[in-house]
């Protein structure tokens, strides 16, 4: 259990953009904690790990997941691939498919609080040989009011969330 205190609230901002290389061109959601990109925060910690496996581009690189793959992650909707883990998926592989090199957090509901931890990729876990750490990270802890304002209007019904 995490002790919360108001000096550890992160604010999260999910920005939408359209995706016109996708069939109906959906948005994507871009995560954003305290102004900076969560792609950026990863490749920051994955930059030391991907340097000493001699793959510099694999550090930081996720694409979005499309605005409905998000919601339902971070909500753990049945669409949540990851819910037999207890973790929602964030980002996906550049490839486009969201199960190829997904970046997954665990989501926990503490009061009118929202917490992010135990980040992983699930490529470089703890069970692999390269094992990634993502200490740097978290957690990240957010007002539940201000972070449900992110969400479209038509998934706030889900409300309150379903325990992970």
């Amino acid at each position: 259990m995490v002790e919360i205190t108001e000096l550890m609230i992160n604010e999260i901002e999910i920005r939408r953009y359209r995706d016109y290389t996708k069939p109906g061109y959906r948005y994507n959601a871009h995560i954003y904690i305290d102004g900076r990109s969560l792609i950026e925060m990863v490749r920051e910690v994955e930059l030391p790990y991907a340097l000493a496996e001699g793959s510099r581009s694999i550090a930081g690189s996720y694409a979005w997941l499309d605005i409905d793959t998000l919601n339902s992650n971070i909500l753990n909707l049945p669409r949540n691939y990851n819910v037999e883990e207890e973790k929602a998926t964030l980002l996906s592989c550049p490839c486009g498919e969201d199960l190829c090199w997904p970046f997954s957090v665990r989501i926990i509901k503490e009061g009118e609080k929202i917490v992010w931890t135990d980040f992983e990729q699930s490529h470089r876990n703890m069970e692999s040989d390269n094992y990634w750490s993502y200490d740097g990270l978290e957690p990240f802890i957010f007002d539940l009011e201000q972070y449900v304002g992110q969400l479209p209007i038509y998934y706030k019904r889900y409300y309150p969330f379903r325990p992970f």
